[in-house]
């Protein structure tokens, strides 16, 4: 828990294997932490561990990885992409809530619980759209089989111009 917090000099990380969990608020107001190398040993991302992370720009979340904590990546202005493997089975609220320059989260195909579509995050069968990434832009139409939003689905996304809802 916070075992870095505030280490605001911290550019980058490599977690040697052996490591299953990044704790509570690890690397909470890391704001110079640029690259994150997570080693396949790594079973969970905890809440706020890498939150206000404002320059993590690249990351790689290994298919060991089964759950994301509320709010893991919040604020980590500087992500564009993120790629969610086959394993990860729980994702926070909030996830990756105010990243303002994410572009596309894509979702491993063989996932259980999870999907994207044109980089938004949803539900594996795709009735609940749960992230529309902050740095998504222009016009969007939402996918025919959406009934629902999650919480702060559209939050933060400045860039979109519309959202097209189906019927």
């Amino acid at each position: 828990t916070y075992a870095f917090q505030s280490c605001r000099s911290l550019r980058r990380v490599i977690i040697d294997d052996g490591l299953q969990h990044i704790g509570f608020g690890a690397f909470i107001s890391c704001t110079s932490l640029t690259n994150v190398t997570i080693p396949n040993t790594v079973l969970a991302i905890d809440t706020y561990a890498f939150y206000i992370c404002a320059s993590l720009a690249t990351l790689t979340i290994p298919n060991t990885v089964t759950g994301i904590g509320n709010g893991a990546f919040s604020y980590c202005t500087s992500l564009v992409n993120i790629s969610i493997p086959s394993s990860v089975t729980s994702i926070g609220i909030d996830a990756f809530g105010d990243c303002d320059k994410l572009e596309t989260i894509v979702v491993d195909q063989a996932n259980p619980v999870y999907s994207s579509f044109d980089g938004v995050l949803l539900n594996k069968s795709q009735t609940t759209l749960l992230r529309c990434p902050g740095g998504k832009r222009g016009a969007y139409a939402i996918p025919g089989g959406v009934s629902a939003f999650d919480t702060r689905a559209f939050s933060y996304c400045q860039q979109l111009t519309s959202v097209a809802i189906p019927n």
